[in-house]
């Protein structure tokens, strides 16, 4: 069988067998298509072996990183396990394939500082769209949402829960949890539901969209939209072009903990299964820590 052949059947399977979300299934077609820019023509699938992967890992060691590799061949890997199941191929490659190691990088994060610098600059801004924009920031942060948990966000989704409101977000493996809004992001939204959406659902020239965060076009905003809101705030107001919305995500997480949050509080916030997953956030707070201790131990 061609390699092109076994991707088609193996995409279709995992779409249909298995109901992956849309997101897991683009993730997969993509890493399994950059394997067959890799191989520049398509070969038959038996013809692949592991001295083709090392090389493959060889060359997108020279772009991306150690942790982006493993995503790529995690997908190889499950496809080829697929063709060994189905008979489509008699040995697994993968085997006894050993994954490179990971750096430890810590997570990068805004300062207290930097962030409330970015919302309160935003918020002297009242056209439309930047009402809308600040009202994407400040619950990327007040919720430490995932960007694609934040777009999928409905009108439905915000709850009240006695005196204050919450968020229903909907996570990974369909799990929902409950967040806290602080009053910022509600204001910021409330002001946004009221004064910016109804424009932007006025543009759009297809059925309206039940998302909470639209687009210029009155549809549902993107991730990659997203991505571009945050970039081009932080790069106008605090002067940093290296921020995502994820690191709003590791901000919120790390601002908690070092504002005295129990770390399996902010595992149930941030929807993490494992509490391991949450723990590397305790290195950046020891890192508060020790700066604190540096500025106001008086024995130097």
């Amino acid at each position: 069988m061609l390699y092109s052949q076994l991707v088609k059947e193996y995409l279709y399977f995992i779409q249909i067998e298995k109901g992956l979300s849309s997101n897991t299934f683009k993730a997969y077609s993509r890493d399994l298509s950059s394997f067959a820019l890799f191989l520049n023509t398509d070969v038959q699938v038996e013809s692949v072996d592991i001295h083709t992967v090392e090389d493959y890992i060889l060359q997108l060691s020279e772009f991306i990183s150690a942790r982006s590799i493993n995503q790529h061949i995690s997908a190889l890997k499950q496809m080829f396990k697929y063709a060994v199941q189905h008979d489509i191929i008699s040995d697994d490659i993968f085997l006894d394939f050993k994954f490179p190691k990971l750096p430890h990088h810590l997570p990068q994060v805004l300062s207290i500082a930097e962030m409330q610098k970015l919302l309160d600059e935003m918020a002297h801004y009242d056209d439309v769209h930047s009402v809308a924009e600040l009202a994407l920031l400040e619950v990327l942060y007040a919720s430490g949402a995932r960007v694609s948990e934040a777009c999928a966000l409905t009108p439905s989704s915000i709850k009240d829960f006695g005196d204050y409101k919450v968020l229903q977000v909907v996570g990974k493996g369909n799990k929902e949890r409950i967040i806290p809004l602080n009053t910022r992001a509600v204001t910021a939204l409330e002001k946004y539901l009221d004064v910016s959406r109804p424009v932007l659902l006025k543009r759009c020239k297809i059925r309206p969209s039940d998302a909470i965060f639209l687009n210029r076009r009155g549809q549902q905003l993107s991730r990659q939209s997203s991505w571009q809101i945050v970039k081009d705030w932080c790069a106008k107001i605090i002067e940093r072009n290296d921020i995502t919305p994820h690191t709003f995500r590791h901000s919120f997480a790390t601002h908690l903990l070092e504002g005295g949050a129990d770390i399996r509080s902010v595992q149930e916030l941030l929807g993490h299964v494992s509490i391991n997953t949450t723990q590397i956030y305790t290195h950046i707070s020891r890192e508060h820590l020790r700066q604190v201790y540096d500025e106001a131990f008086p024995r130097k």
